[in-house]
């Protein structure tokens, strides 16, 4: 029983001496200043004026102005390619040699033909003139004898046989008129058809049509020639135009500028100088910019990502970082007495860094930037300080 009381006796003073040290603490944690609450800092830009141009990136493909697929109008296997890609040339150089035996030929057997009736036509001229002889005397024999037959001086018989004989003479005398008109004919064709067959033999050199760099060879020495089928590529290196092709919707038109890379950091300004009027397949319209030379590190043929300008805009210019996209709307936040305030905002135009907005601003205000979920936490919190630092926007 003893042990039992002291034991409660221990435990009540021990209690009592915790209670009143805690309440010790209590009072003098009372006297300790309150901590204020932390704010939240952002830095800021002020707003400028200043004028953007909004660009979009598409495709386009360097094409030489003039680009000509070299043909040969007459079949025939490739003797010799005298050129190969890069080569370049001069107008009236000569390209490809087609074979030439198989049209010599032909040359050869239809000049033949032509002594052939050369000499044909020289025997039927010698013997025109024995029949013209001979219709002359059997004709003037019949008129004579046709006298006397009327005056009964010549029986009816022999009148009737000088007859015939006058008539066989005409018709052997025709006949060779009409022989003669032919050969001449047939020599007249035969000469055309040389006159032909030795302009084809210039049609088997093969030359170039203006002057430029070969960029394509499509066929090797011993492959047939197929008359309409390209054999070389020829491009001329006096001017270049780039196709670009954009989207109906973004109403790109004549005289637009537009943006062809040079290096990572260095842009050549062109123009578009038409836009086509049939849309590709894909439904893209054809815009074309006209070059008088070849940018440099650029190939004929190559591809290239280029910035159009689509839109430009005057007026204030805010970092791009500077604006906070919400659900309902865009904004801008300023500080008011470490208030933020949230302003809404147009965007007008925009490029990689800067935009040019509308709302209710006014130039050097000073305006929250930094990731949009601190821009959004800042918003949220409707409190903090923004920090005054100068923008540079170039």
């Amino acid at each position: 029983m003893y042990k039992i009381y002291c034991f409660f006796n221990f435990s009540y003073f021990t209690c009592f001496r915790w209670y009143k040290t805690f309440k010790e603490k209590k009072r003098r944690i009372s006297y300790l200043p309150k901590p204020e609450k932390p704010i939240y800092i952002v830095n800021g830009v002020k707003i400028q004026k200043g004028k953007i141009e909004e660009t979009r990136e598409f495709l386009g493909q360097i094409i030489p102005d003039k680009t000509i697929n070299i043909s040969t109008k007459y079949a025939g296997y490739i003797k010799k390619i005298f050129v190969s890609e890069k080569t370049k040339v001069k107008k009236g150089d000569l390209l490809i040699k087609i074979d030439d035996k198989p049209l010599k030929k032909e040359i050869q057997n239809l000049k033949l033909s032509l002594e052939t009736l050369k000499a044909q036509l020289e025997a039927l001229l010698s013997q025109k003139e024995a029949l013209k002889t001979a219709y002359k005397t059997a004709y003037n024999t019949y008129l004579r004898n046709k006298k006397l037959y009327q005056k009964k001086a010549f029986p009816k018989e022999k009148l009737e046989l000088s007859y015939s004989a006058y008539k066989k003479a005409e018709a052997q005398y025709k006949q060779i008129l009409a022989n003669i008109k032919d050969i001449k004919s047939k020599i007249k064709q035969t000469q055309n058809q040389i006159h032909i067959k030795e302009n084809e033999l210039l049609y088997l050199e093969i030359k170039a049509p203006i002057n430029g760099i070969v960029s394509k060879v499509f066929l090797k020495e011993g492959n047939i020639a197929l008359t309409g089928k390209p054999l070389i590529q020829i491009f001329n290196e006096d001017k270049y135009k780039l196709l670009i092709q954009f989207p109906q919707n973004l109403f790109l038109k004549e005289k637009s500028k537009v943006l062809i890379p040079l290096n990572e950091t260095k842009y050549l300004t062109a123009f578009l100088e038409k836009i086509y009027p049939a849309a590709e397949k894909n439904n893209l319209y054809i815009g074309e910019v006209v070059l008088n030379s070849l940018p440099e590190n650029v190939k004929p043929f190559s591809f290239l990502h280029i910035k159009a300008v689509i839109k430009e805009a005057e007026g204030f210019i805010v970092p791009k970082n500077a604006i906070l996209h919400l659900s309902n709307g865009i904004f801008l936040l300023t500080e008011e007495n470490r208030n933020i305030k949230s302003i809404p905002i147009k965007i007008l135009a925009q490029n990689e860094k800067y935009a040019v907005v509308e709302g209710n601003i006014n130039e050097n205000m000073i305006v929250a930037i930094g990731d949009e979920s601190k821009l959004r936490l800042l918003f949220l919190k409707g409190k903090g300080k923004i920090l005054k630092q100068e923008d540079k926007n170039g």
